[in-house]
């Protein structure tokens, strides 16, 4: 069963003897044991499991011995919606990030024969200077705002955490594909674009899981690559420690 409350596997049968392992729509090429199924959580590619709702079990010998498909519990918290685009994201994060949206790109495209979307349709974030930048801040302040402002209230939280269009596992998602491109591209200015962003996103997260007792915190996105490529020396990190306790950013 796929649990969109909480976004786990859950296995309904734990008293199989033999040596099974499964594979699961969020990552179709690993093999995991039954063993390990409960509580695994698919949050991080939750956008697979809505998608693909088959599963493949095999024995210890690697051989297919059962397909099957997901049972979805809990389908009232399944986030049938989210942007497909950061820029689309950002826009939105400056209008409400608490609200809905008609924005036509709030929506996920699956190709009826199961082909990932075309890059046409979910195109890269384009780092366009000091625009970009101010954009950024703009978006992720409002974003920060609203969670300030929600947070006594673990309904609102877990909505804007894991349910609405704009949600923070949407961001995530979006962010680290976004990031992925950068890290190909190598552009200096792009590359630390993406830190700051980051270290925004990371801002945000952080200011959530302090408020949002109700689930699973979140985990930090990664500075480590970028701060590779851009070859950080001693003064970089000395930068960036005054800007963390000046603009209250973490894991920087």
């Amino acid at each position: 069963m796929a649990d969109w409350c909480n976004f786990t596997y859950n296995l309904q049968n734990t008293n199989l003897e033999i040596e099974l392992s499964v594979s699961l729509p969020h990552n179709p090429n690993e093999k995991i044991s039954l063993k390990n199924i409960n509580g695994l959580s698919f949050r991080d590619k939750y956008k697979s499991v809505l998608k693909d709702k088959t599963f493949t079990v095999f024995d210890k010998s690697g051989k297919e011995v059962f397909q099957g498909y997901i049972i979805e519990i809990g389908k009232e918290k399944r986030p049938a919606f989210g942007y497909v685009s950061l820029l689309d994201l950002l826009d939105s994060l400056i209008e409400n990030p608490l609200g809905e949206t008609t924005r036509k790109r709030c929506q996920y495209k699956f190709d009826p024969d199961g082909i990932e979307e075309d890059d046409d349709f979910k195109p890269n974030f384009q780092y366009s200077g000091s625009e970009s930048f101010y954009f950024m801040y703009v978006s992720f302040q409002k974003l920060y705002d609203s969670i300030l402002e929600i947070s006594t209230d673990q309904t609102k939280l877990d909505n804007l955490g894991f349910r609405l269009p704009g949600s923070l596992v949407n961001i995530i998602m979006l962010v680290n594909e976004s990031l992925e491109a950068a890290l190909k591209e190598q552009n200096e200015d792009s590359l630390l674009f993406h830190f700051f962003l980051i270290a925004e996103v990371n801002r945000c997260l952080d200011v959530f899981n302090k408020y949002y007792i109700s689930g699973e915190k979140f985990e930090f996105i990664s500075l480590d690559q970028i701060k590779k490529n851009l070859k950080f020396n001693a003064n970089d990190e000395k930068f960036i420690s005054k800007i963390k306790s000046d603009f209250g950013y973490v894991n920087v």
